[in-house]
């Protein structure tokens, strides 16, 4: 195939124009494509990537198709073992095996390259489906076949420690049938762009076998297990029991649910696992299970649907027309619409819902899907459009549903259609306002240092930025986002591109320069707070866990007021992210996820050993500002320990004179028997500072003793500095606190499930342990750090000191002396005057910074800062007005603010428990526009008031 510059805008049209309109891809969106083929060579190579994964089923004839695509159902790839080197080069349930279409009766272990079928490991198991005449076979360990009274026992694992069915056979299948649909959606895509009937004859033959052999496929889940009753009604029962609250897997009569270990088996009834979030016919789990396959096959049958041969003779006769859309697609579409979800993977059926709705003239499965969509975007993404899962999460649910959007761009109701609720629909657009744009700008809006997702909740360590949203953005608004998107992939438009931007970036589209929307911010519904000093290559985010307390899902990790740290592009101070989603285990039987999500794992105070809440808990956020030099952010948890009555962390990074920047965390605890503030590094120890008392080997509790090894203690009598250095980057840890006790141990340096991860070297793991000394001590602690990451030689800091440590009021104050001045950091409960120093203040937090050249200070939620010939007064430390209304970003006030010009770039306090922060745009006596996202509905608006001064010596 040629791939020279406007090869494809000379190819010719060997059929006829379609007579009714592709509803998936649309006229305008095919030229488009075509346009972008002839200018583009990324858009060339798409193409050609394309009819090269063609090129074999090019060669093939129609016996081929009805040969490889098998009339038994398919099994799954999902939790199958290598039994040649499980334990040795891969782990148990997490076997990966290659499949070609050059060897089609094959798997190939990719660990080790055991071929399979193989005569060395047989499948001597038969699980049979009496009911609907089918039987699948499996692989059984010597010991399984040894002792078959506790077969069970002796088999293979998934999902934690659950016996599963490893079907070499079953894997084919799925492979096969994987394949077959994936090329029936690109050998009609080609179609679309070239007009090349070839393409479009094997696409057509290859959903005519699958719309014959789908009947027959029954309901299967990931973890083995086959329903042995017709499709239609498994679906049904399972969308009515999940819908009612009883097992998601439905309620079927006993062994009618099929397992090779008898699992999923209760006294009055069966169930098919966890129903359709791991179940389908011809695909389990992934994208919505059959949702996600039945729609690839929908846009298929869309785009050639109408095609004819120059003689005029129709490609799809009315009888084999009938068969893919009422046997496979309709079929298909009725079984899952039984499944209405919200979760990440059920999302993917308002998109099929919504294509066959359009394809077959049915507007209320179009409704359904508007309506499935809206519901999600309601009550799984908070208001400023973050989801409420994780940044990895949030990229996977796009995923899932992206196209649904695409589908109904446009659409309008039939003529003559009248719901029987609600109006009609007319030129329907999702993109130009509403939470689903902004839940596209969280995707960047978030973004960690080098264009990578912050590791927050399920989110594994190094995931690119999306580019997905970046390129709906760019072409569905253009404009800045197309510069947006230029940064985020590193190449201009012309250079690069991804199939979504083949079909949708105008072919003209031209970029504006900008940067990426990166700044120091409290994202007010996430419940994260991020600190970038004025840097790309910086973050500190302070993670309050989410707006909707009660939004909990299990890819949120126990982690309120966690901190992670990114220095020169660097991640330092870590979370460790996302080892598995399916109970990937350790070679020893421990899950790994465990340890990830656990809070013992993550960068904040621990208390009584034990883990933080998991329901009905979250943060307020309290102080948020930024002034040049300073920015800090300040929040409380409440429900995490049921047994604090404080549970509070201030952050505050400062910029040196040089542009580094160092930063303090203040963490105060209130309640409970033990608290330790627990902190870890990415990368090698290099130091402790004092180096006595030497470090002796110490016993640790139970929770502690699971996870990290080589414990050692330290008695310190003077404040404690560590030191890491992770590649290029140094970090030091000065903990300014005196505590009980401080333990050092080797703790976890594996991160994801691979048998290649499990053998990083351990990272270096501390905590600053108090311990109240009687049975009525109601213990506090308060810890003072800062924290300061630098490339070479020593650290810009000289050297750190508390200056006031006052348990009873709260009260914290450091020094910190650099070579050409010295800070003063000051966080308090009130606005009581106090003195530190050379500084005098009234308010909740005070900077100031003193030179040759003179003094600098910047006042937040206070009334009064002096130092030396310093002086900062302020009227009130917050102004609290009461809401009238809220309209889109404003707040309109009940009464007059006075001097709005005032308090523009400053935050604003809103909503009680839980309490969230804006940062404010614009305002007039009776109204504040915030910035970037939608207000909430309140009853008062607290604004945290503060000044900025500096002053030549």
């Amino acid at each position: 195939m040629k791939t020279e510059h406007g090869f494809w805008a000379r190819q010719p049209i060997h059929s006829t124009a379609h007579k009714e309109k592709a509803e998936m891809y649309k006229p305008d969106d095919i030229e488009n494509a075509r346009q972008n083929l002839s200018r583009y060579g990324w858009a060339q190579e798409i193409v050609n990537g394309w009819a090269q994964s063609v090129a074999f089923a090019l060669q093939q004839d129609r016996a081929f198709f009805d040969t490889m695509i098998p009339e038994l159902t398919p099994g799954t790839h999902y939790g199958q073992n290598c039994p040649h080197c499980v334990g040795k080069q891969s782990l148990m349930g997490g076997g990966l095996f290659d499949w070609h279409i050059d060897s089609p009766d094959e798997i190939t272990c990719r660990a080790c390259g055991a071929v399979y079928p193989n005569a060395q490991y047989p499948e001597t198991g038969v699980l049979i489906c009496p009911r609907m005449g089918q039987q699948f076979t499996y692989y059984e360990t010597p010991e399984e076949v040894a002792d078959p009274e506790n077969r069970a026992k002796h088999a293979l694992k998934w999902l934690g420690d659950r016996p599963t069915m490893t079907s070499f056979s079953g894997h084919i299948r799925d492979c096969k049938v994987s394949w077959a649909r994936s090329q029936a959606l690109t050998l009609a895509k080609l179609y679309a762009v070239t007009g090349e009937i070839g393409y479009a004859e094997r696409a057509v033959w290859i959903l005519d076998r699958i719309a014959r052999v789908f009947p027959n496929y029954l309901y299967h889940s990931y973890d083995g297990s086959v329903a042995d009753c017709p499709p239609a009604e498994v679906a049904a029962n399972m969308g009515k029991e999940e819908a009612e609250g009883g097992p998601r897997g439905g309620r079927f009569p006993k062994d009618a649910i099929c397992h090779a270990y008898d699992l999923h088996q209760f006294e009055d009834y069966s169930t098919l696992n966890n129903g359709f979030w791991g179940a389908g016919r011809m695909n389990v789990h992934g994208k919505g299970s059959d949702a996600g396959a039945l729609y690839v096959l929908t846009v298929a049958y869309d785009l050639i649907r109408d095609t004819e041969y120059t003689s005029g003779r129709r490609l799809i006769d009315r009888d084999t027309a009938r068969r893919i859309k009422e046997d496979l697609i309709l079929a298909g579409c009725v079984d899952m619409m039984h499944w209405n979800s919200l979760s990440n993977k059920g999302t993917a059926v308002f998109v099929l819902s919504a294509a066959v709705g359009m394809l077959l003239d049915h507007p209320q499965k179009v409704r359904h899907a508007l309506d499935g969509f809206n519901r999600m975007l309601a009550e799984r993404y908070h208001h400023d459009g973050f989801y409420s899962e994780s940044p990895s999460y949030s990229a996977h649910n796009l995923f899932n549903v992206h196209e649904l959007a695409d589908l109904l761009h446009g659409y309008s109701d039939p003529p003559g259609y009248q719901p029987e609720k609600g109006e009609r629909i007319e030129q329907l657009d999702m993109f130009s306002s509403g939470r689903y744009p902004l839940s596209l700008l969280s995707l960047t809006k978030m973004l960690a240092p080098g264009n990578r997702m912050p590791i927050i909740g399920d989110t594994q360590y190094d995931t690119e930025a999306n580019l997905l949203s970046a390129e709906i953005l760019t072409a569905r608004l253009g404009g800045m986002h197309a510069g947006l998107l230029e940064l985020i992939q590193g190449a201009p438009l012309s250079e690069k591109g991804g199939e979504y931007a083949l079909w949708y970036r105008p072919y003209d589209l031209q970029s504006e320069s900008t940067t990426l929307p990166l700044h120091t911010e409290w994202f007010p519904g996430w419940h994260v707070g991020v600190l970038r000093g004025g840097r790309d290559d910086t973050a500190l985010y302070l993670n309050g866990n989410e707006h909707q307390w009660t939004l909990q899902t299990s890819h949120r990790q126990q982690d309120i007021l966690s901190l992670s740290y990114y220095a020169y592009g660097e991640e330092l101070a870590s979370d460790r992210g996302y080892f598995s989603g399916s109970s990937q285990q350790l070679p020893d039987g421990r899950s790994g996820q465990i340890w990830v999500k656990s809070s013992l794992s993550h960068n904040l105070v621990v208390v009584d050993e034990e883990e933080q809440n998991n329901t009905a808990c979250g943060s307020n956020l309290e102080l948020f500002g930024t002034a040049p030099g300073i920015e800090v952010v300040q929040a409380s948890g409440v429900n995490v320990y049921p047994q604090c009555q404080e549970y509070r962390r201030t952050c505050a990074m400062v910029t040196t004179t040089q542009g580094q920047t160092y930063s303090v965390d203040f963490f105060r605890t209130k309640g409970g028997r033990i608290h330790q503030y627990n902190f870890h590094c990415n990368g090698s120890p290099m130091g402790i500072n004092p180096t006595t008392p030497s470090p002796q080997a110490v016993v640790l509790g139970d929770a502690w003793d699971m996870w990290l090894e080589n414990p050692q203690a330290i008695a310190p009598q003077e404040p404690t500095t560590f030191t890491w250095q992770f590649r290029n980057v140094n970090l030091d840890l000065m903990l300014l606190n005196v505590p009980h006790r401080i333990i050092l141990a080797d703790a976890p340096g594996w991160r994801v499930g691979t048998p290649e991860e499990l053998e990083k070297p351990a990272i270096r793991q501390i905590f600053a342990e108090n311990c109240a000394e009687n049975g009525n001590e109601t213990l506090t602690s308060q810890y003072a750090t800062v924290i300061a990451p630098y490339k070479a030689g020593n650290s810009p800091l000289l050297g750190a000191r508390l200056l006031a440590d006052d348990p009873g009021d709260g009260v914290l104050a450091i020094e910190v002396k650099l070579s050409d001045r010295t800070d003063y950091i000051i966080s308090t409960k009130d606005q009581k005057e106090r003195q530190f120093g050379p500084v005098t203040t009234a308010g909740q937090f005070a900077f100031v910074s003193v030179n040759d050249q003179g003094v600098q200070g910047y006042l937040l939620n206070g009334t009064e800062l002096i130092c030396d010939n310093l002086e900062i007064s302020l009227t009130e430390a917050i102004t609290t007005l009461k809401v009238q209304s809220v309209e889109k970003s404003v707040f309109h006030l009940a009464e007059a603010l006075q001097n709005p010009q005032a308090v523009v770039g400053s935050y604003l306090l809103a909503g009680e428990s839980p309490q969230t922060g804006f940062e404010i745009a614009s305002a007039t006596e009776n109204a504040i526009t915030v910035r970037d996202y939608p207000a909430i509905t309140c009853d008062k608006v607290r604004i945290l008031n503060s000044a900025w001064a500096h002053v030549a010596s």
